[in-house]
């Protein structure tokens, strides 16, 4: 109903390395979907890639799109690869990677009107080369065959695009018509008499081809942004000059971990889909441990907060679980005298291992370069290396806590600060990483436990640094668990140390850069102030901003990016004259 009639099978083993996007209106479970996924990966060739969209009004909660995954993906494998990363019940835009980058999914749970307003707003017009529009007729389900939708699905729609229908209703078959479609009738005996099924009437498309960006800066955030558009086919040229060595910020190991709010503000909704789009990001590389993490009592986090942040969350998913002290005893493998927020799609990572593994994609150049300058010429920017000059259309700036390097980059407010970590020469018998005051993590990579990490606004010495990670461990310790742990000096053997650039409001830096007319100088780009969440935000920002440069769906609610945009310095700073 929705492959032959549009002749789908033919378009996807004629790509010649072309991604093929379909969208649909109604995800439900996910079959045609899952249907979809199975052909294209049986028909097309290498380099070709597929974007699928979906937009559904009333999702499955994970655990029933897991059970139900579990009976079809013998017939259909990928439902296990969809399963996995199912997003949590919260509303908007979501973001997964499959396949290894071959399949890219993005759902909307929400009204389809809205969703396509938010494709429209972001840029993504004639993008979709197939609709799907898997409902039933008007009379049940008016909300999804509004004319005004149906005349977004038209503007959304690539040239030579396509729609096919379940129903055969003759208002749809007009208002489609009117969204600029040439529609017809398609036989479906012995299942119904008809479906409908059309292809757009506009002439092609002349927008530019983006097939090469260029990232300055190899961190966690450059390591992502290269990865990212890497997955969507960009070759990416990648300088840093310490391609092959560790950097100032590599501290190790680092946790990814939801440092949620309990409020409706924008910075909780920043903080809350960072770490998920995050999570499900991270799931896949190998150099990434979804250890699970656990969050316990504090002085900043008594019980009632704890117990804020689960009602808060608790109907999006099991991602977030409130434990009493024995369930976390178990999970911990001390004995809890509290109870203790579980995050088990929390882990550990080498951020230098991690950074390093991101590089490893055939479609990114790493290249050892110090940059010494940048400066905008006809159609893009040219960038000045030690060794050569560069030349790009799209520029993306990474440069963590090297920002002051870039004149045009005067405007942002930034601090940074030292951070240490210390490893402990005894063994402690702990399943997965705690915090709460500081942290403790189990052995990892070879490394015993570890306790951190110091915030240096000023940086310490040594001894200082490690004397506070002690001294606070030692006092939050016994007053969350009743296993006897005698640590002095003597037994820290190693030390890690690390910088951060953080934004002095803690809100990540992602997306164009603006001059002081607060107009974004086009085809340049910023991801940075990331601070000690990198591994929860860089993801998503790099997501954000490949978003943007290739005119995709967003990858999560736009508010996100919004309230991300570096404009909010150059707003500030005019303000205040």
């Amino acid at each position: 109903m929705f492959v032959e009639p549009c002749n789908i099978a033919q378009r996807f083993r004629s790509l010649k390395g072309r991604v093929f996007v379909i969208a649909e209106l109604g995800f439900g479970t996910g079959l045609n979907c899952a249907v979809l996924c199975d052909l294209f990966l049986r028909l097309s060739n290498p380099p070709d890639r597929l974007q699928f969209i979906s937009f559904e009004k009333h999702p499955l909660n994970k655990q029933e799109f897991q059970s139900m995954a579990e009976r079809r993906s013998t017939a259909l494998p990928i439902y296990t690869a969809i399963a996995k990363t199912y997003p949590p019940l919260l509303g908007g835009w979501h973001r997964r990677t499959l396949t290894g980058g071959k399949i890219t999914l993005s759902t909307f749970f929400g009204a389809a009107d809205t969703g396509l307003m938010e494709m429209l707003q972001h840029g993504s017009t004639r993008y979709v080369d197939h609709w799907l529009l898997d409902g039933f007729a008007p009379a049940k389900n008016p909300d999804m065959w509004k004319k005004n939708l149906l005349l977004n699905l038209g503007k959304l729609t690539a040239p030579h695009g396509t729609v096919a229908t379940f129903t055969a209703v003759g208002q749809v078959r007009r208002d489609l018509a009117n969204a600029g479609f040439a529609m017809r009738k398609v036989t479906q005996h012995p299942y119904k008499r008809h479906s409908l099924a059309g292809e757009i009437t506009r002439p092609g498309n002349t927008e530019q081809v983006i097939s090469e960006v260029m990232v300055i800066g190899g961190g966690i955030a450059g390591a992502c942004m290269a990865a990212s558009l890497a997955e969507q086919g960009i070759k990416v040229n990648l300088l840093e000059p310490q391609i092959d060595t560790e950097r100032a910020g590599d501290i190790s190991p680092v946790l990814l971990h939801a440092r949620l709010l309990a409020d409706d503000s924008l910075g909780a909704l920043v903080r809350s889909r960072s770490y998920l789009h995050s999570a499900a990001w991270l799931s896949s590389n190998p150099e990434f441990m979804a250890s699970g993490v656990l969050q316990t009592l504090g002085a900043n986090t008594d019980l009632e907060k704890l117990q804020r942040l689960y009602a808060r969350y608790q109907h999006s998913g099991a991602w977030i679980q409130l434990l009493d002290a024995a369930d976390a005893s178990k999970i911990a493998g001390s004995q809890f005298k509290n109870p203790a927020l579980y995050f088990p799609d929390s882990g550990i990572a080498d951020l230098g291992k991690l950074r390093r593994s991101l590089y490893v994609h055939k479609n990114i150049k790493p290249i050892k370069e110090t940059v010494t300058g940048i400066h905008q010429i006809s159609g893009g920017w040219q960038v000045h290396g030690v060794s050569t000059s560069y030349e790009t259309r799209d520029l993306v700036l990474c440069p963590g806590e090297n920002a002051s390097d870039f004149n045009l980059l005067g405007y942002l407010e930034l601090a940074h600060t030292s951070g240490q970590l210390n490893t402990l020469s005894q063994s402690l018998e702990i399943n997965l990483p705690i915090v709460g005051e500081g942290f403790v993590c189990p052995k990892f990579h070879g490394k015993s436990a570890t306790i951190g990490a110091t915030y240096e606004h000023s940086t310490w010495p040594q001894a200082r640094a490690t004397a506070h990670n002690l001294d606070r461990f030692k006092a939050w310790w016994p007053q969350i668990s009743r296993q006897a742990l005698e640590i002095g000096t003597s037994d820290l053997k190693k030390v890690s140390r690390g910088r951060r650039s953080t934004a002095i409001d803690r809100i990540p830096v992602i997306g164009p850069v603006y001059d002081t007319d607060l107009q974004a100088l086009p085809h340049l780009w910023l991801s940075c102030g990331h601070g000690s969440s990198g591994l929860s935000s860089a993801p998503l920002g790099a997501d954000i901003i490949t978003s943007k440069i290739l005119k995709l769906p967003p990858p999560t609610d736009p508010r996100v990016a919004e309230h991300c945009s570096s404009l909010r310095f150059r707003a500030r700073q005019k303000k205040r004259g």
